[in-house]
């Protein structure tokens, strides 16, 4: 593209504001590349505008993700002189122009910006390279200055780096078609909500089907493409992952302090007769707990309470006790705190504390030292060891892993695999894992993971000259409960032969599926048949994705499509079913969240 001195290429600076019929994205034209002088303006909304003058022109481009309606909403400017006249373009096509008034207060009227208000009226555009066009149509020597450009864009969905360009976003569509005519139709419900973390599997679309006997899975490679392979975690914003409850600092140990809080918990005061010299403080604790209803593992794990007090005049009995889920009163030893011993740690063990009700940490101090601190008081979630990887199978072609972990969140559920055709056993695997040999390399790609849960992680094979891509949406097999926060099932055992890759599912309800595991160099699928549910199929899904959206851009899917409907966001559309019986979950921008990890699509193949 060749540029004549007086054109210049937007680089924006941003920012969003409200507007009942979309987003207003706010364009300073101080931002642009090229030659126009530039002025520093206390008024102006950045503090500095463009001086422009008869036959110049500022343009810049934006991108779209989908046919939208778009408007100039205002454009700010000053003058100091004659009066001036612009118009404004959108893709070359004038949609309207505004004159600038005629005056002069010896150069300070420059400062004084004036509104141009809504210019025409909305064009719609489509999701591809677009342009705005500012032109200069006649002006005094003096010229005019623009501040800033308004746009209204009819999108909620679109943000700075989508209109920017930054964000590759596809234009071209797919397109889901039904495995065969005559199938019963199901369809998809939405039970997703809003997060900012993007380590939460906040998008919830439970996969409904009446009469559904076979179905597959498929996992390829994303539908855009993409040389990034960002894939390392991204912790922040998840308030979820830190492992302590509560904690209580630099606090006087004496009945007289009122009551303190921390996170979900309250510390109270309070004193007991005692014996002369000594006095007794009694302390409690109480506090509340996430557990399976939430996803959580706090209210079911063991945890490590940890105090810490100053270095007393004279030495101080501690006893510490607590009220276990059953309605029993545990009590440790005592622990004398001294000049030498100002800290322990006491460990209580796991499936200790209730979920959502008030659990209790109480404490008695005896001392005649009245200068006791509880220095540092703090409960944590324990320790978690690593995960054990046990090793089950391995040839030239397959390894299969299982994997136990410290403590899993349905503890103290856990499934059992089996290999019927050696009667090989293994207990206690949380989840298990399968890799595929590459033919272009001597490596191997790991291609399925099945959790106790139900939670299934599908991917396709590594492509050549990558090392490795991550798994991205997940798919639940089974029956789960659709109101469930976290949705899951029970896999009491798994009966797997290797070599074939084939599996029998079997619930804890009795329920259980037969599944194949198929992989080619462009993907991998899982052939799921001989399906016997126990519960209802008309109020329990039969298959639930679980992926993560935080924003376009920021996502593990930002799309799905079946084959009775067109595109829609995952999340932030007005959609709660969707009908079909096939459906894809897939992002049509770029991700910076696990850009190679696969699109989904499941599709019933075979109904009653």
């Amino acid at each position: 593209m060749k540029y004549t001195p007086h054109t210049c290429v937007c680089i924006l600076v941003l920012s969003t504001l409200g507007s009942c019929g979309g987003k207003i994205l706010r364009i300073e034209a101080e931002s642009a590349k090229g030659n126009n002088p530039k002025r520093y303006r206390s008024n102006a909304s950045n503090g500095e505008d463009v001086w422009l003058h008869r036959g110049a022109m500022l343009s810049f481009s934006f991108c779209l993700i989908r046919e939208t309606n778009a408007s100039i909403n205002n454009v700010m400017f000053s003058n100091d002189g004659g009066a001036d006249t612009c118009s404004v373009e959108l893709n070359g096509v004038e949609v309207g122009e505004f004159e600038s008034t005629a005056g002069s207060d010896g150069g300070l009227l420059w400062n004084v910006f004036k509104s141009s208000g809504s210019l025409g009226s909305s064009m719609t555009l489509e999701s591809r390279w677009n342009t705005i066009t500012l032109l200069v149509n006649f002006a005094d020597d003096y010229g005019i200055e623009i501040d800033h450009i308004d746009v209204n864009i009819e999108d909620d969905e679109v943000n700075e780096d989508i209109f920017t360009c930054i964000l590759p976003c596809l234009s071209d569509l797919p397109v889901v078609t039904a495995a065969a005519p005559g199938l019963t139709e199901g369809r998809a419900v939405q039970r997703s909500y809003s997060t900012q973390c993007a380590e939460e599997d906040n998008v919830d679309v439970a996969i409904f089907n009446t009469d559904v006997t076979k179905y597959e899975i498929t996992a390829s490679l994303p539908t855009y493409r993409s040389f990034l392979n960002l894939r390392d975690e991204d912790t922040r914003n998840c308030p979820f992952l830190t492992p302590i409850y509560w904690l209580y600092e630099n606090v006087i140990v004496s009945p007289n302090i009122k009551s303190l809080t921390s996170n979900s918990s309250e510390l109270f005061f309070g004193d007991k007769a005692a014996p002369e010299p000594y006095t007794i403080t009694k302390i409690a604790v109480t506090f509340t707990l996430e557990g399976r209803k939430k996803g959580y593992i706090d209210s079911e794990i063991g945890s490590t309470l940890y105090m810490t007090m100053n270095s007393p005049d004279a030495p101080s009995d501690v006893v510490v006790s607590y009220s276990h889920r059953n309605g029993t009163i545990i009590e440790f030893s005592p622990v004398t705190f001294s000049d030498s011993l100002t800290s322990a740690v006491w460990n209580i063990p796991d499936f200790t504390w209730k979920e959502d009700l008030t659990n209790n940490i109480f404490v008695t101090v005896q001392s005649t030292a009245l200068d006791q601190q509880l220095v540092n008081f703090r409960l944590e979630r324990r320790y978690m060891g690593p995960d054990v990887v046990i090793p089950l199978y391995s040839s030239g072609r397959i390894v299969l892993e299982g994997i136990r972990v410290d403590f899993w969140w349905q503890a103290p559920e856990t499934m059992e695999l089996v290999r019927p055709s050696t009667g090989d056993t293994w207990n206690n695997i949380a989840y298990f894992r399968i890799y595929v040999s590459l033919p272009w390399s001597d490596g191997y790609s790991q291609v399925f993971v099945l959790y106790q849960d139900g939670n299934m992680r599908l991917l396709n094979p590594t492509p050549h000259g990558l090392d490795w891509t991550p798994f991205g949406t997940s798919v639940i097999l089974g029956q789960t409960d659709v109101d469930d926060f976290r949705p899951a099932v029970s896999i009491t055992k798994v009966e797997i032969e290797p070599e074939e890759l084939t599996m029998k599912i079997i619930y804890s309800d009795g329920s259980s599926t037969d599944a194949k595991l198929v992989t080619s160099i462009e993907q991998t699928k899982l052939y799921v048949s001989n399906i016997d549910f126990k519960k209802s199929t008309t109020t329990h899904p039969f298959a639930t994705f679980r992926s993560m959206y935080v924003q376009v851009g920021n996502t593990d899917s930002d799309s799905i499509v079946s084959d009775t409907s067109t595109t829609n966001p995952i999340l932030g559309g007005d959609w709660t079913t969707i009908n079909g019986t096939s459906f894809l979950l897939y992002r049509r921008c770029e991700s910076k969240h696990l850009t190679q990890s696969p699109d989904i699509r499941l599709q019933v193949t075979e109904t009653e």
